[in-house]
């Protein structure tokens, strides 16, 4: 289980809980102080009927079992999966792939950036939305000619062996040499790292978030790999109700208001702190 502690507007105590335990979770929603809230993330218990939850989420992702031997993993992918990672390999000296280098937050936050200028539905970010899981998280950058090309953020939960995509960007949308470069790289990187975690003794690697339509294409790529589809719920609570879902219309009417202001502008906008502090990190997948 991760924990992460914040302040919402500097105010309001804003408990973050990655992967609770069922045990943890019942506690969790019990303790709550009156002003305090609490969002509890991925999580495979449903909540019955508790005062405490404002609001409910369901979702499912793609876990990969990491106990598997490495030549199970592989004839898990994917044929044209296995393709594009043993394309990357050719590269050669040409690639290297770094963990948690120096400048990597900004080199990951560039590229996002640069892809959600490209897709309407992601939101900029700053640096500030990867140091907040510093200690809990790392970063992995693959570089083609010493040039970043994708990225990846993930969560790590050493407790539960569970190590899961936070964000994911590339430059797919750059020339088309670049654009089918990163394509092999980006692939290339999930294999890495997975098979990093493996050997350090984790039991799960975790693609992030898919869509109910196995048609999307994010989806396909994340299913490419071979792992099982989970389902999990996130939750959203409150010591006090009223409070909570007060603080849930205003995010909620300030995020619908960034997101209309960045489609009139063409361009994305940067989140206000509350949409920050309280969003569901959202990889790209690709």
């Amino acid at each position: 289980m991760v924990v992460i502690d914040r302040k919402i507007g500097g105010l309001v105590p804003y408990r973050v809980v990655f992967f609770p335990s069922d045990e943890i979770l019942l506690s969790l929603t019990k303790r709550l102080r009156p002003i305090q809230l609490a969002r509890l993330f991925w999580t495979a218990t449903e909540l019955e009927d508790s005062s405490y939850v404002v609001k409910h989420e369901r979702s499912a992702t793609v876990c990969i079992n990491l106990q598997k031997p490495p030549e199970d993993l592989l004839k898990g992918v994917a044929k044209n999966t296995r393709y594009e990672v043993r394309q990357a390999e050719k590269l050669g000296t040409r690639m290297r792939i770094v963990r948690n280098g120096a400048g990597a937050n900004a080199e990951i936050v560039a590229l996002y950036n640069n892809l959600a200028s490209a897709k309407s539905e992601l939101t900029k970010i700053g640096e500030g939305a990867l140091t907040r899981y510093e200690g809990h998280s790392d970063t992995f950058v693959a570089y083609l000619d010493e040039r970043p090309v994708c990225g990846h953020v993930l969560l790590r939960d050493t407790e539960i062996g569970r190590a899961r995509l936070l964000y994911s960007a590339s430059r797919r949308f750059g020339d088309r040499e670049t654009a089918k470069l990163s394509g092999f790289l980006n692939r290339f990187l999930h294999w890495h790292e997975l098979c990093a975690y493996r050997e350090e003794g984790f039991g799960t690697y975790d693609l992030g978030g898919i869509r109910q339509d196995r048609a999307d294409g994010i989806t396909q790529f994340k299913m490419s790999f071979g792992g099982e589809v989970v389902a999990e719920h996130t939750y959203l609570c409150a010591g006090l109700p009223l409070l909570g879902s007060a603080v849930r219309a205003i995010f909620e009417k300030v995020s619908s208001r960034q997101r209309r202001l960045a489609r009139e502008a063409g361009t994305a906008s940067r989140a206000s702190d509350l949409k920050q502090e309280t969003a569901i990190p959202q990889s790209s997948g690709n």
